[in-house]
């Protein structure tokens, strides 16, 4: 199968490749959401600690939150040899999958999340938005965490400048996963080692020579930046998606 899926791609042009690889790892990232959903109807554990009731419920962590959908695909639009490219897709394609069996053998839920929010202030609206489509299920390992920083290694390992940035945006992501109340401690510690571990293996020092490509880098992330929260606001103030 894994031969076949080569002699396919190397039947590709490179930049026919790279949206090729972009979309089946967006498919299956998607298969989130339905594990999710059902997943959620299950009894589980909980992995609560005496830290995660310490830890203050603020909503506008969610600006923080929402930055793994700006992080995820940097590694993706930076340029890369293409053996590069193909790890990389490979690597988050196996943290997806590590993450979706452990969630179905090994269910744990979050229960601290609240209910209440007030929806005509925007963060909480972003962070009633995000309830509405992600059940309290899902919750160990935080692929939230995993993911943010994959993205931001894998990011690192094309192009150090890139890196710095990304690198510690993804740790306050984790961290905006407590703030918000959708994932445990626990969880932020296994998204993180998953992360790591798989970047280790997959990515690290596998990349081929580095290009310059700070520059696009930095661009992406800003543009990024504003059209997330840009659509998000248009959203919220013209009561397009009332919650």
């Amino acid at each position: 199968m894994f031969a076949k899926l080569q002699h396919f791609l190397n039947s590709l042009a490179e930049r026919q490749e790279r949206i090729f690889l972009s979309i089946l790892v967006g498919l299956f990232l998607s298969l989130y959401s339905p594990i999710n959903l059902i997943a959620g109807s299950w009894s589980a554990g909980s992995a609560e600690t005496a830290l995660d009731r310490a830890i203050p419920f603020i909503p506008a962590w969610v600006y923080i939150y929402a930055l793994l959908y700006v992080l995820l695909p940097l590694p993706l639009v930076l340029p890369s040899p293409r053996p590069a490219f193909r790890r990389i897709c490979a690597s988050f394609a196996f943290t997806s999958l590590v993450s979706f069996v452990v969630f179905v053998l090994f269910p744990v839920h979050m229960d601290l999340r609240p209910t209440d929010l007030d929806t005509t202030e925007f963060a909480s609206w972003l962070l009633a938005l995000i309830h509405r489509v992600d059940t309290p299920a899902n919750c160990l390992p935080s692929l939230h965490v995993s993911l943010s920083l994959l993205a931001a290694l894998c990011a690192w390992s094309l192009d150090r400048a890139v890196g710095r940035i990304a690198i510690p945006l993804a740790l306050v992501v984790a961290f905006s996963t407590l703030l918000v109340k959708q994932h445990w401690v626990w969880d932020m510690f296994t998204g993180w080692a998953l992360g790591f571990s798989v970047w280790v293996v997959f990515v690290r020092g596998k990349t081929g020579e580095r290009l310059p490509v700070a520059r696009r880098g930095v661009h992406f992330l800003l543009v990024g930046l504003v059209l997330l929260f840009g659509v998000a606001r248009a959203v919220h103030a013209l009561e397009w998606f009332p919650l």
